[in-house]
């Protein structure tokens, strides 16, 4: 899905004159062929697995010059994702604390260095042994190393003290959720970012609904068909065939508890 590259030709239909050179994009900046450009590509087949791709303009940006095609072409995705998850969150310079769940993958690097080195938050992160050297280099705080530490019972021995979690893996911890409140603030919010997501995951203990994996919390987020008539009346339960299996396709809908 990501890319960084040059641009080989401009589209027609986003030309804004009659020469075929400089392209304007609905954003305002302009291209035109040579300029060195990076970003992200949507709904296509083979994302950007080629030595040619078409991306629209509202997914290409100017590559800056103080940044390399190879460090831009991991941007578009993973960067971008971990930024959404700490902003709406986080008060910049306030000193929030922040753990990173899976703080080595793509999201989790790139929500270290935003959290730590951009807003000035204080970073736990975790991740394997060999891998704890590179989040702290990264700024984080503290690492820990989930095959030697039992991660949830680390962050509930610092007591509500987290601000915002940010979990890139899903699962694991199995209790991580759950045990929420008992190490982040009253107003601090859970980011769900990796893990499975299906109905049938939510029903793993024989539970109807999603709801047991959020007993404390204010909102439970569950998958209900895309088809808003389906959608009414909606049991995750049901959603599920005799062999664990979802059926159709889903969207995320938050209900209040």
């Amino acid at each position: 899905m990501d890319y960084a590259g040059v641009v080989e030709e401009v589209g027609a239909k986003i030309n804004n004159n009659n020469n075929n050179t400089t392209t304007q994009s609905k954003g305002g900046m302009s291209y035109k062929p040579g300029d060195k450009v990076f970003g992200k590509v949507e709904n296509t087949a083979f994302g950007t697995l080629a030595e040619y791709i078409q991306p629209s303009p509202s997914g290409c940006v100017p590559l800056p010059p103080s940044v390399s095609p190879a460090s831009a072409s991991t941007l578009g995705t993973a960067a971008q994702t971990a930024y959404q998850t700490l902003i709406p969150y986080i008060t910049p310079g306030a000193g929030d604390e922040v753990f990173i769940n899976g703080g080595s993958g793509g999201v989790g690097t790139f929500a270290i260095q935003i959290a730590a080195k951009c807003l000035g938050c204080v970073v736990t992160t975790s991740c394997s042994t060999r891998n704890t050297s590179l989040c702290t280099s990264l700024g984080a705080t503290t690492a820990l190393d989930y095959t030697t530490t039992n991660v949830t019972s680390s962050l509930r021995s610092r007591g509500r003290v987290f601000k915002l979690v940010v979990d890139c893996v899903g699962g694991s911890p199995h209790d991580l959720y759950t045990a929420a409140d008992d190490y982040m603030v009253p107003s601090g919010t859970f980011v769900q970012i990796g893990g499975d997501f299906s109905p049938s995951a939510f029903c793993a203990d024989g539970v109807a609904g999603s709801a047991a994996w959020f007993p404390r919390r204010r909102e439970a987020r569950i998958q209900v068909p895309c088809n808003e008539d389906e959608a009414r009346g909606f049991d995750p339960a049901r959603a599920v065939d005799g062999r664990g299996q979802d059926r159709g396709c889903y969207r995320w809908r938050c209900l209040p508890l």
